[in-house]
């Protein structure tokens, strides 16, 4: 599982306060948070952890399907499969989510990229890190080139895969950049360098 799971993503939606407790934020920077304490967080990260296990699973499933699926509607719908699969775990996580934070207050302020890139970079690990470094400037590449064939081909649908590819995996491998960058700050500043399997 270890190979399709990154034990530490469960963190990333969280920002500690200074008297102790955490800010959580469900939607990360896209939605507000709410002031938790260790306890909440604990039952939360493990109810984050079932959700990303299934997520990986499906995710690893669709990308050796998908790979053997030449026109472009079969891969969006080989997509939407993978989307409908995950909505069960999806669904139980909001139930426990609900249940674990009760009342709990709003949170001051909303959770910024650089915050989540920071908790990013303090619990991936070296080789998922590069990983990441390698994957998404190739992922990049490839939907560049996808785009090409499609405007020389005059196949649309190709190029809209294509032109949607490099948004995502350009933000990715830029995002990447900078948490490697503060990867490098909190090592030298003598932090725990994560393991794959911490």
């Amino acid at each position: 599982m270890g190979l399709i799971f990154w034990k530490g993503i469960e963190n990333a939606g969280f920002r500690e306060r200074a008297d102790g407790s955490w800010d959580y934020f469900p939607k990360g920077v896209w939605g507000r948070g709410y002031r938790v304490t260790a306890a909440q967080r604990a039952e939360l990260q493990q109810a984050l952890r079932g959700y990303y296990k299934a997520v990986g699973v499906v995710l690893a499933a669709f990308i050796v399907i998908q790979a053997f699926i030449a026109p472009v509607g079969g891969k969006v719908i080989v997509g939407a499969v993978a989307l409908l699969a995950v909505v069960p775990w999806g669904l139980v996580l909001r139930k426990r989510r609900r249940r674990i934070l009760g009342d709990a207050p709003m949170a001051e302020g909303r959770l910024t990229l650089g915050e989540a890139q920071q908790t990013t970079a303090e619990h991936i690990s070296k080789g998922r890190m590069l990983f990441l470094l390698i994957a998404g400037p190739i992922m990049t590449l490839a939907s560049a080139l996808a785009a090409w064939g499609g405007w020389h081909d005059d196949d649309m649908g190709t190029l809209g895969f294509g032109v949607a590819g490099m948004l995502l995996f350009g933000f990715c491998t830029w995002s990447g950049a900078r948490i490697w960058r503060r990867r490098q700050r909190f090592l030298a500043q003598g932090g725990h360098a994560a393991r794959a399997f911490d």
